[in-house]
């Protein structure tokens, strides 16, 4: 099963390539529009996919460097500093373009608006999206859904890595108070761990079947740092603590 969602995901990424719009709810990614703000280190393209209740769903690619590093935020709706932390990190970058050089950064500030609308952690089908991802330890539930990628929102996550296949995934998350890692990340955790004054987990402490870090930083060999910040959803308190973390895992360690 997980081979061949790996091989169906190209066919996806093609179909999203292609052009022309259809309905979106419940379903894959409908399409990829591109715009290209300025020629050289800055450039700016943006992939939309469509939520389950028909939110628009987007990831913005800056820069034209080949390393590609991709950031998301609110994979669950309860959680929403990942928003304002990535979008502050954005403008970072549109002041300091130098911090691109040889990159290419991805954002997804919102991956889950329908619960991010709702204030809930699951999407609008009940279905917890850090769940839903084809990892070897995916074990289908109510609430991760009845199989990998059932979900428009995960579905458009791994496309992404699919097009874009990034060296490392840097995920915002609340509220455990901890820098976490999966795959090749380890040095590069720790220190972001130590810039953010914040404990380093190899473990999160509980079972994560189906989670972006089980998939993409164990099963896929991509570095998976999750930031998991505190119950606060102080943005400029957030970023004043984790901005230099943020722009050391755009550089890399």
């Amino acid at each position: 099963m997980n081979k061949f969602i790996v091989l169906l995901l190209p066919c996806l990424l093609l179909a999203c390539a292609s052009g022309g719009e259809t309905d979106m709810a419940g379903s894959s990614p409908v399409s990829t529009s591109n715009r290209n703000s300025s020629t050289g280190i800055w450039r700016e393209s943006v992939d939309r996919a469509m939520s389950v209740e028909g939110r628009p769903i987007e990831a913005f690619s800056i820069g034209s460097g080949s390393e590609h590093v991709l950031f998301v935020g609110v994979v669950h709706g309860s959680e929403p500093v990942g928003q304002g932390l990535l979008g502050r990190l954005m403008e970072e970058i549109k002041t300091n373009t130098a911090t691109l050089e040889g990159r290419t950064a991805i954002f997804v500030p919102v991956l889950n608006p329908d619960g991010l609308a709702e204030n809930r952690r699951f999407n609008a089908r009940g279905v917890d999206l850090n769940r839903n991802f084809p990892a070897g330890n995916f074990d289908a539930a109510a609430k991760r859904g009845p199989a990998p990628l059932s979900e428009p929102e995960s579905t458009f996550l791994a496309m992404l890595i699919s097009k874009y296949k990034p060296k490392r995934i840097i995920s915002i998350h609340q509220p455990l108070r901890c820098i976490n890692f999966d795959g090749p990340a380890a040095e590069l955790a720790a220190e972001m761990a130590r810039l953010s004054l914040f404990p380093l987990k190899a473990e999160i402490g509980f079972p994560t079947p189906g989670s972006l870090g089980s998939w993409a930083g164990r099963d896929l060999g991509i570095g998976v740092i999750t930031l998991e910040h505190t119950r606060s959803n102080d943005v400029l308190e957030a970023w004043t603590q984790h901005r230099e973390s943020l722009l050391l895992a755009l550089r890399g360690s």
